[in-house]
């Protein structure tokens, strides 16, 4: 795991989660991105996109984040980050499901 996300989960674990000011609690849910190290930037392009018009509370990677042609824990360490930069950049807590 990336010292940048496992510095994010120590940070959201002590954190309690409120609903907004107007009663609601946004959760964006990317499903089985399923990509390597070198993501596709339209992938990356897309998730900015949904969360600056949705602004969501929380983003959900669901699935199967990365498929299985990761050869290096190099490799798997540049995907993951990648993946995690459009909410690391939008500042957006965030959260991995692993079947």
């Amino acid at each position: 795991m990336s010292s940048a996300l496992l510095s994010k989960v120590k940070q959201t674990e002590t954190k309690n989660r409120q609903f907004n000011e107007d009663g609601k609690y946004g959760i964006v849910q990317y499903n089985d991105i399923q990509d390597d190290e070198e993501v596709d930037p339209r992938t990356i392009e897309l998730m900015n996109t949904v969360i600056q018009e949705q602004n969501p509370d929380l983003v959900i990677i669901n699935g199967d984040m990365l498929n299985a042609d990761l050869d290096t824990a190099d490799e798997v360490k540049q995907a993951i980050d990648t993946i995690a930069k459009p909410m690391e950049e939008n500042k957006v807590n965030w959260a991995v499901t692993q079947q």
